[in-house]
């Protein structure tokens, strides 16, 4: 049984519906979980730019803002639903397999960020699988991990790690081996879209008369079509922000006027959760770019300082002087007449002082008289 189960962090936009369209069309699944679509609403339309083939049924829990969103896609023809079950954060499908007379679940999961949320959304589950008795098989994003070896590049918390493994054992859940070119759980803008695209664009016919002109069009060709997406990404990033904005904005109104309730908190969470991912992509990008441009400029600003220091010692430098009505640009004629410039600042006119003993007498003499 061949399932697929994709993280998109956002259905529409880089062609992401087409990427996942080919997948399916070349690994030919009998069921494909997609996490985060972050669509309001789902109709047959969206599913048929998804699923290659015809026959077709899906379960949706449609995404509530600009987060969240779950999707479920199976081949009608060889699984029949008999019953669903929707929640925020997971899709549940009950049925059985043509020519088999065992029932199956499929449960789409999409955790939310929010440890104490999990830990209801594990009891939910927890609680839907001991109350239908049939074979489960759950998959999708569950925001966290079992050990710490599984966490790559960002911190791991024990507690949570602890609490979902407790949830596996007591529903008695194990994890499968995957398989795949490549496992991940999320899909970035910048990743596999991106490797598709260049994949893609080179791989279109250039005409050139020489080998040499193919590669130059074939470069700008893909230069085009980078920036191009690169602005498509930038567009949806900047519209995910304004929304993301706004909804903190109108949270705040519904403040004012006391209508907050515990469901527009946990919104309020995962609105603050994702503006905070979108200002740390944009970051990421800024510091990409200022690497790139010292990289690539770094040589020229150099330059530019060393000629601005290399033309002040050029006029602030001594060429040469005047000595007696003489101009003299020897640099030894310059460095004696400095020297006795400088030699008579210190040097008096008068030097008729007393003598030292003349000077001890006297002092000798006032000590006697003194005593």
């Amino acid at each position: 049984m061949i399932g697929i189960s994709i993280n998109t962090n956002g259905i529409v936009g880089d062609n992401k519906k087409g990427w996942i369209r080919e997948l399916v069309d070349r690994n030919s699944p009998l069921f494909v979980g997609i996490q985060e679509s972050k669509l309001l609403s789902c109709d047959k339309n969206v599913i048929r730019s998804l699923w290659p083939r015809n026959y077709i049924n899906f379960a949706v829990s449609n995404s509530v803002g600009a987060s969240g969103g779950i999707i479920t896609i199976w081949d009608s023809r060889t699984f029949t639903m008999e019953q669903n079950f929707i929640d925020r954060f997971f899709v549940g499908v009950v049925g059985s397999w043509v020519g088999s007379c065992n029932k199956i679940g499929l449960l789409n999961v999409y955790a939310p960020q929010c440890s104490s949320l999990k830990e209801i959304l594990w009891s939910s589950i927890e609680s839907l699988i001991n109350s239908v008795n049939v074979t489960w098989v759950v998959f999708g994003d569950f925001n966290v991990v079992r050990s710490q070896d599984e966490r790559s590049g960002c911190s791991f918390d024990s507690g949570e790690a602890g609490v979902f493994n407790d949830f596996l054992s007591r529903t008695g859940l194990f994890g499968l081996p995957l398989w795949g070119r490549r496992a991940f759980t999320e899909i970035r803008n910048s990743g596999v879209f991106g490797e598709a695209l260049v994949t893609a664009t080179w791989a279109e016919p250039t005409l050139a008369i020489t080998p040499d002109n193919l590669l130059k069009n074939k470069l700008k060709k893909l230069r085009m079509a980078i920036k191009s997406w690169t602005l498509d990404r930038y567009s949806a990033q900047n519209k995910d922000r304004d929304t993301l904005s706004k909804n903190l904005l109108d949270w705040d109104v519904k403040a004012e006027n006391g209508l907050i309730n515990e469901v527009d908190v946990i919104k309020r969470e995962e609105w603050l959760m994702d503006l905070n991912r979108i200002d740390q992509l944009l970051r990421d990008d800024l510091k990409h770019k200022c690497r790139l441009k010292w990289a690539v400029e770094g040589d020229e600003n150099t330059k530019f300082f060393h000629s601005t220091l290399n033309v002040k010692f050029a006029n602030f430098s001594i060429k040469g002087i005047l000595v007696n009505g003489n101009w003299e640009d020897s640099p030894v004629a310059i460095k004696n007449a400095a020297i006795e410039h400088f030699s008579s600042h210190f040097k008096e006119s008068d030097i008729n002082r007393p003598p030292f003993l003349a000077i001890c007498s006297a002092s000798c003499l006032m000590l006697m008289q003194a005593t």
